[in-house]
């Protein structure tokens, strides 16, 4: 078993390359994930990397300051997640106290959860469609919510993706 992070950062994209993180929305052309029909160099890196790798896990680390979003936090995957996991990632967000999104509420996953080949409607010419062939991708959309600080959102994401392993690990020992 191996486990490969390929950071994604958009640097050019960023004030100062990078070197300050600011808020920042981001135009469909500096997207790397749904640009398939012209797609980025981060966006060739990615995919050649998945080709060589072939990963059986993608989490797509982000912030979602870019959509000016203030929604609650819901979970885009492909292909569906078992009900257990769903629920574990369900309580990590409560824990954190923040409100998951009610308007999606998949049959098999429950609230917050989307299969994002069934709703997505550019899915075909995002990076997921891709990743999704070699294995589970699985997002954590937490928006530009009031008062959370770029390093809490990076916590809620990393204790989501810690879940994700764990319960995955927990499945292949069975």
């Amino acid at each position: 078993l191996k486990w490969i992070f390929i950071p994604c950062l958009n640097f050019e994209d960023q004030p100062q390359k990078g070197k300050k993180l600011e808020k920042v929305m981001k135009t469909k052309a500096q997207e790397v994930d749904w640009c398939l029909d012209n797609p980025r160099e981060e966006t060739k890196v990615l995919l050649s990397l998945a080709e060589k790798y072939k990963p059986i896990i993608t989490f797509p680390l982000h912030d979602e300051f870019h959509c000016e979003e203030k929604i609650p936090i819901y979970f885009p995957v492909s292909p569906k997640v078992d009900k257990i996991l769903s629920q574990k990632l369900r309580d990590c967000i409560n824990y954190y106290g923040l409100e998951i999104d009610n308007s999606f509420n998949d049959i098999d996953m429950g609230l917050g959860f989307f299969e994002m080949s069934e709703i997505a409607k550019d899915y075909h010419n995002s990076t997921f469609s891709i990743l999704a062939k070699y294995g589970q991708v699985i997002e954590f959309e937490l928006s530009d919510i009031k008062d959370l600080e770029s390093k809490k959102l990076c916590e809620i994401q990393i204790n989501l993706i810690l879940t994700v392993i764990q319960h995955q690990l927990e499945h292949i020992k069975r």
